[in-house]
């Protein structure tokens, strides 16, 4: 599903955040990116979500090389990606339903439909009773959930979460472990870049330890079954 080779990220005016990468991730894997603050996690999810792309090498998704998509053919790559973001990109303006409502109006869905699912995503996460409460009255363990549901909501075949559980209590960072560990055990393919090997024990994934812009060394994959290439 995800195919790194050789792959350096240099913005402009600084050093290599990624020198070299090569990583492999198959569907229905759980992947748990461990390393400290700096070592280029969020970086490699940015390239790995098509956000970003890479100064060198390759970044394959889905089996196509993201260099060589066009804008409107990356965008419809993207539509198989749930983002989950550490500073949340929530809308200030818009209710908690219709922040999960955004990627559905982007996929085309009507906005009956778009509602029922947006509807739905949240009673997952626990939020059904907070459709109309905007970000800034949720609570930060809340927001979270909102931006899981958000993720979620369009059913995609990939997850990439960037420390979901920064700055949240131990009890909540429990209930988003098992929300992610949920999505997976349905097939989804979970992507975590974490700083805290507690949350990465509660994930159960295989570990990818990322130190100083490089792979360092990747465990054995913990829970295969059920995975394909």
């Amino acid at each position: 599903m995800i195919n790194l080779q050789a792959v350096s990220k240099r913005y402009p005016g600084g050093s290599d955040v990624l020198a070299g990468v090569d990583l492999q991730i198959a569907g229905g894997e759980m992947v748990v990116m461990l390393g400290p603050s700096g070592a280029g996690k969020s970086t490699l999810l940015k390239l790995m979500g098509g956000i970003e792309r890479a100064s060198a090498g390759t970044v394959e998704l889905f089996g196509q090389d993201t260099a060589r998509l066009d804008p409107g053919r990356l965008a419809l790559v993207r539509q198989q990606i749930g983002l989950i973001f550490e500073d949340f990109k929530l809308l200030a303006d818009r209710s908690a339903l219709d922040n999960v409502m955004v990627p559905l109006e982007i996929a085309g869905y009507s906005l009956a439909e778009a509602r029922r699912r947006a509807r739905a995503a949240l009673e997952k996460v626990g939020l059904g009773a907070r459709e109309k409460a905007r970000p800034a009255s949720l609570s930060g363990g809340e927001q979270q959930r909102l931006c899981i549901a958000r993720a979620v909501v369009s059913r995609p075949a990939l997850i990439l979460a960037d420390e979901p559980t920064g700055n949240l209590d131990a009890g909540q960072a429990a209930s988003i472990a098992d929300m992610l560990r949920a999505f997976h055990a349905v097939g989804t393919t979970v992507v975590v870049a974490t700083h805290d090997p507690v949350f990465r024990d509660r994930l159960q994934g295989r570990a990818v330890h990322v130190e100083a812009g490089a792979v360092r060394a990747t465990d054995t994959a913990a829970n295969r079954k059920g995975v394909t290439r």
